[in-house]
């Protein structure tokens, strides 16, 4: 992928010649143009440009992202230069979000009326963040307030959508503040009419931030805090009974931190965080009450951490930290009423310096010491030089690694609402199967454990180069491939079937995978208020061991009408399920200073894919499910989920400032694929209003 050095990505003119201040590659705030690494910028100028109010719209419309839907539609992850979006960490302000469900972390819990700007990191990032970095970084940043203000913001949509948000900051000669509350609720859709419930049931979330700031001198204080609460409406069809259920999410945090400039060239950072998510549900016989499942997870998660950074000359920087981790999660789904903990240590370094030519070099390392896992290092070189007048290189190498989290270790869930099927922790596996397997509820296995040993910390070896190029004042590309070799990757596997037809998954490492591919994107300023961007990726996620058997003619497939077994040929090998090969983007973008008018076109686009251990019945009906050869690979035989393209659209107006005014359609061809991607709601038709009041009439 394409690093953004150079020139700052930004779908509206009036940020063209902008160089903002990146924080999280380096973590130390640099000029974008000077990052080594790959990277993405989202300015809060595109967020409203686009009309989103929840972060997941705006990652949806980022080139190299794709979206992987949680089965029940609600919420989505995000799958980073190929890896599945539990190998992405999600920050808010430097401080990691928990809460997964399945890996996937609910992105529409964050509103984005209080966001400064989303920074991208692409590739691994564990020299600096640790386990849940090896695919990249996701870091949400709150703005902080400069004068005295109040926004107000409301969105309506069909499906009796609505999300409104308020926000307010102060500021003096030494504090500043803000406060911001939001509630959205929805009836949810329903893609499947026939069939009882909803495809997404109805849910309101009501959520609050607040940060305080108080610049002392040579001490900085700052204490933030979030709290998050969602209640859920469910209904589905489980084995044919109408079922419903309701369900609760919270989540708050708590985060002060203290600089203090020491020295001039010596700085200090303390930095600690406690953050706690429940999420709690009960699911009943429509016309009887009789409880049919129940869930209840806690996790919570603390963590102290200093850094200090020393500025040894204007061409050396050295950033240093340590810090401690413990992580705590209470599940029925693990079968226990104990909880369980993961405890880790790690200190790491940074040292920046610029020999020679080069623009700038940085030579990262970290060592994580955990209870369960036990040491892990990860080191890092990345690099930036110009070659050209107008052509600027980069790039990065690097040893990441991701620990096997509490669910791939003790998880032991079945959701019954949602069909059946179970999934099960690795440590539980062999002893839950063979209790399954006494009471007379297994009908068949799909795949042989006996030789499985237990599942190991995944490793990679990435390398992420590009170049940036000026070709005119009006036009900027960025080319780059980026590379991973990763080894013992954890991927969930369907081990046995029920006798009701849903499956019984679970974890294992695979091999090796090799992920590669490579991204372009390029914008061209029009005039002064028009400008169209267009990108592109090109990825292939390939389990390297199923490479070998196919090599040595030891991969065969079922022949659908003659039931035999045929020898697969290495053509026909496709890769790793739940990713497509060509995705594509183009937004044509209109903003001037001269009119009230604004306005925004985007096409994304998304080659087919086959559909991996994603999947799972959706409101009642049929699964889609990719498997058709019965050889555990996706294949060119195997069934795909076609290539579809979205296409977004909206016209805002600020004539009656400070009010602005926004319609658009999301979806305008209203593509929906029920049994697949319950998450592709169909056309959304919105209205926004947006009201910003400051002070001095600005």
């Amino acid at each position: 992928m394409m690093a953004l050095s150079g020139y700052a990505q930004s779908d509206t003119l009036l940020e063209k010649e902008i160089d903002p201040i990146f924080i999280t590659a380096h973590r130390d705030g640099r000029k974008l143009s000077s990052l080594s690494t790959s990277a993405v910028f989202v300015s809060q100028n595109q967020i409203n440009m686009i009309g989103a109010n929840r972060v997941q719209q705006v990652l949806s419309e980022q080139n190299g992202i794709q979206i992987v839907p949680q089965v029940n539609g609600l919420g989505s992850g995000i799958q980073l230069q190929g890896f599945n979006p539990d190998y992405t960490l999600i920050l808010l302000d430097g401080e990691p979000l928990v809460g997964r469900n399945t890996g996937l972390l609910d992105l529409n819990r964050l509103s984005l009326n209080a966001i400064k700007q989303i920074e991208i990191v692409k590739g691994p990032s564990s020299s600096l963040y640790g386990s849940e970095a090896l695919a990249g970084v996701v870091n949400i940043i709150t703005e902080r307030t400069e004068q005295d203000h109040l926004k107000i913001n409301l969105k309506l949509a069909n499906n009796r959508t609505s999300d409104i948000n308020a926000t307010g900051g102060w500021t003096n000669k030494s504090t500043d503040g803000l406060v911001q509350v939001s509630r959205y609720a929805t009836d949810g859709y329903d893609l499947s009419p026939a069939s009882f419930g909803k495809t997404v049931s109805p849910h309101q979330q009501w959520s609050g931030f607040s940060k305080f700031n108080a610049n002392l001198g040579h001490h900085e204080l700052s204490l933030s805090g979030r709290y998050f609460e969602e209640h859920q409406q469910s209904e589905y069809l489980v084995n044919e009974i109408a079922t419903r259920g309701k369900g609760l999410i919270n989540d708050w945090m708590i985060n002060p931190v203290w600089k203090y400039k020491i020295t001039p060239r010596l700085h200090s950072t303390l930095r600690t965080y406690y953050t706690q998510y429940s999420a709690v549900a009960d699911y009943l016989k429509d016309k009887t009450n009789e409880q049919i499942s129940s869930d209840d997870f806690h996790q919570s998660f603390t963590r102290v951490e200093w850094n200090p950074k020393y500025l040894i000359s204007e061409k050396q920087t050295l950033l240093a930290g340590a810090g401690w981790v413990k992580e705590q999660v209470k599940t029925i789904r693990y079968g226990s009423a104990d909880p369980q903990h993961q405890y880790t240590s790690y200190a790491f370094a940074q040292y920046t310096f610029k020999p020679m030519d080069l623009k700038e070099v940085n030579l990262g390392l970290r060592y994580d010491q955990n209870n369960v896992y036990g040491g892990q290092l990860s080191p890092k070189i990345s690099f930036t030089t110009p070659i050209r007048k107008n052509i600027t290189w980069n790039g990065s190498l690097g040893l990441g690694f991701k620990a096997p989290d509490f669910r791939q270790l003790y998880l032991d869930f079945n959701n019954a609402a949602g069909g059946g099927y179970s999934v099960l922790g690795r440590e539980v596996l062999t002893s839950k199967l063979a209790l399954l397997q006494q009471q007379g509820q297994i009908a068949g296995y799909l795949k042989d454990i006996s030789n499985e040993g237990p599942i190991k910390p995944e490793r990679s070896l990435s390398v992420n180069t590009g170049v940036h190029i000026n070709a005119s004042p009006d036009t900027k590309a960025d080319l780059g491939i980026y590379y991973h070799n990763v080894s013992q990757l954890i991927e969930t596997e369907p081990v046995a079937q029920f006798i009701n037809g849903s499956n019984v998954f679970s974890y294992f490492n695979i091999n090796k995978v090799r992920i590669e591919g490579a991204e372009a994107n390029i914008t061209h300023r029009i005039n002064t208020a028009l400008n169209i961007c267009m990108g592109y990726q090109l990825l292939y996620a390939l389990d390297l061991h199923q490479l070998e058997l196919l090599k040595a003619g030891l991969k065969f497939r079922r022949d659908p009408v003659t039931l035999s077994s045929v020898r697969m040929k290495r053509s026909d090998y496709f890769g790793l399920s739940n990713r497509s090969r060509h995705s594509a983007q183009f937004k044509i973008n209109y903003q001037s200073e001269k009119s009230p008018f604004t306005g925004s076109l985007r096409i994304i686009y998304r080659s087919k894919s086959g559909l991996g251990s994603n999947s799972g019945v959706v409101q009642g009906g049929e699964v889609f499910i990719s498997e058709r050869s019965g050889n555990d690979v996706l294949d060119r035989y195997d069934a795909f989920i076609k290539g579809y393209a979205l296409t977004n659209i909206n016209i805002g107006w600020n004539g009656l400032k400070p009010l602005q005014i926004q319609i658009g359609t999301d979806n305008v061809f209203n593509k929906t694929i029920p049994n697949a991607l319950p998450g592709l709601s169909g056309r959304i038709v919105y209205l926004n209003l947006n009201y910003t009041f400051k002070r001095n009439g600005q």
